[in-house]
């Protein structure tokens, strides 16, 4: 499952995983891949076995908060990061 938030200036922020990894991308209003943000476009998180992100808010400050699971050791737990573009 994915999740996706419209952003301020009319493009979208995505969410869901690559491989074990949470990640988070940007798109603009025409479909384009925003290399802008985070890495090439896109945010992955690489600090557990296994991530991902089920819903996305963005905040008024324009932050981005990601919401799903984590899992470091055999058992899945809340997971939560905060994006500033």
């Amino acid at each position: 499952m994915s999740s996706y938030q419209q952003e301020a200036g009319g493009g979208w922020y995505v969410g869901g995983h690559s491989d074990s990894s949470m990640l988070v991308g940007k798109v603009s209003a025409t479909g384009v891949v925003d290399t802008t943000f985070g890495t090439t476009g896109f945010f992955q998180d690489v600090v557990a076995n296994s991530a991902l992100a089920y819903h996305l808010m963005v905040d008024s400050a324009q932050r981005i908060i990601a919401v799903g699971t984590i899992r470091l050791t055999g058992t899945e737990d809340l997971g939560v990061a905060r994006l500033t573009p």
